[in-house]
């Protein structure tokens, strides 16, 4: 989010709180009421817990929505279950701690309204807000740049997600990719120079994709189970 949209976003929360307990104000919500200022705390941990439902509904929209439908979903629910079991204990504490009692009503009403309110006003917003981001964000999104290694006369592209590693083998490199290994002749030298910014030398041998890094140590590093090592000259792009 830009500043300009944070600022929208902090200026609407903070309205609705004060808008709610504005003096001479006659809001009610559930069994809180604006007019004895039993709205004042639940409105501000409400507002709280509203916001880590919208946001979080609005974070999980934008990395599984497309990659894992079915994680998506579970993982929206178990926030959604959460957020509005939090609520609804706070809400039971504070009620019986304003009016020392807890009628039947009151419980039937602690218990269905926060399902309603934070589907209705939280989570439903925040899944069609979260979808339009994304959009946005995809439709924004540059063309990935491909790979090209030219294999005589065959010329095979690849993403740079696919490439694990290069190793230099006499005059010759040998591309490690998802779908197996690729040999041309050709130096590591003149690559480094043309890959995208995630290849970064570790060895006068080897050029590798820092995204696919399992682990390291001050010396070594592991990627897709094979150990590479990291010269001494190139120690600093790996702390």
């Amino acid at each position: 989010m830009s500043r300009k949209v944070k600022a929208i976003h902090l200026f609407v929360w903070l309205g609705g709180i004060l808008t709610l307990n504005w003096p001479g104000s006659d809001f009610t919500i559930g069994v809180f009421h604006s007019s004895d200022n039993s709205l004042l705390m639940t409105s501000i941990y409400g507002a709280l817990m509203n916001a880590v439902l919208f946001y979080g509904v609005i974070l999980l929209v934008m990395k599984w929505f497309k990659a894992d439908l079915k994680k998506f979903v579970v993982k929206l629910g178990q926030l959604f279950i959460l957020i509005t079991i939090i609520e609804i204990i706070l809400d039971f504490i504070y009620f019986y701690a304003f009016y020392k009692s807890l009628p039947e009503w009151v419980i039937f009403d602690m218990l269905t309204g926060p399902l309603l309110m934070n589907g209705i006003f939280f989570l439903i917003p925040g899944l069609v807000y979260g979808i339009i981001i994304d959009g946005r964000e995809s439709n924004s999104e540059e063309p990935i740049q491909k790979i090209k290694i030219k294999d005589g006369s065959k010329e095979i592209f690849i993403t740079p997600s696919e490439l694990y590693f290069i190793k230099s083998d006499g005059n010759y490199v040998v591309y490690h990719t998802e779908k197996g290994k690729i040999m041309v002749r050709e130096s590591l030298s003149s690559l480094e120079k043309e890959l995208p910014d995630i290849f970064k030398r570790s060895h006068r041998s080897f050029i590798v994709n820092i995204s696919h890094i399992r682990s390291k140590t001050y010396d070594t590093l592991v990627i897709k189970d094979e150990k590479i090592p990291i010269g001494r000259t190139y120690t600093k792009e790996f702390k």
